[in-house]
């Protein structure tokens, strides 16, 4: 695992940098969520269009596209990386996607989705997972995981709900726990991610 150090001098970014990556994947979810297949030249043009849009709006009008005002206080005062990140180091949002057993160690929650007799989806959420699966190569490369790094007293992490459970050097997932679900059962153990450092007294 990089250092603090290491990881920032490599690829810092703004939090604009995740502001795009955020709005573009919503993008992405929307497609998947009308059905719609990806293919790599199709990925490249919409997100060219769509963070060519991006781009020309100011701060404000980007928060507001946001539209969370939590998030976009934490993504503000972050540090940030372009880095990857290792899958199992890594916590889903608890109860991600409205799944109420789906909380905690990523590694563990993608173990339940694989056993649909104990741990049942709707037939909405099985189907957008298979379909990130499906398109989880064009995906992975353009639309970096977004989380935040638990570093002992120097970092909080993002869910208070995981404190004392989750080890130094592990990270909170923000956006992307489908994709990283899916990269998981799909043998991957890295990923690409923006990675935010908060202050230690940030909460």
């Amino acid at each position: 695992m990089p250092t603090h150090q290491q990881i920032s001098e490599r690829g810092a970014i703004s939090y604009r940098d995740v502001y795009l990556g955020k709005l573009s994947a919503e993008l992405i979810k929307e497609r998947i969520g009308n059905g719609l297949t990806l293919d790599a030249s199709t990925l490249r043009s919409k997100l060219a269009e769509f963070r060519a849009e991006l781009t020309s709006l100011s701060d404000t009008d980007l928060e507001i596209k946001v539209g969370d005002s939590d998030r976009v206080r934490h993504y503000k005062n972050a540090q940030w990386v372009s880095s990857e990140v290792e899958l199992a180091r890594c916590w889903v949002w608890p109860a991600m996607g409205g799944i109420a057993w789906a909380s905690g160690r990523l590694s563990a929650v993608a173990e339940k989705f694989s056993l649909p007799t104990l741990f049942p989806l709707t037939d909405e959420k099985r189907v957008k997972l298979d379909s990130i699966a499906g398109d989880l190569a064009v995906i992975s490369n353009r639309l970096p995981i977004i989380v935040f790094v638990q570093d002992g007293a120097r970092c909080p992490g993002l869910h208070p709900s995981y404190d004392g459970k989750r080890g130094d050097g592990e990270f909170d997932i923000d956006d992307g726990c489908h994709r990283a679900i899916a990269a998981w059962q799909a043998g991957h153990r890295m990923l690409p991610a923006f990675v935010g450092y908060l202050p230690r007294a940030f909460r």
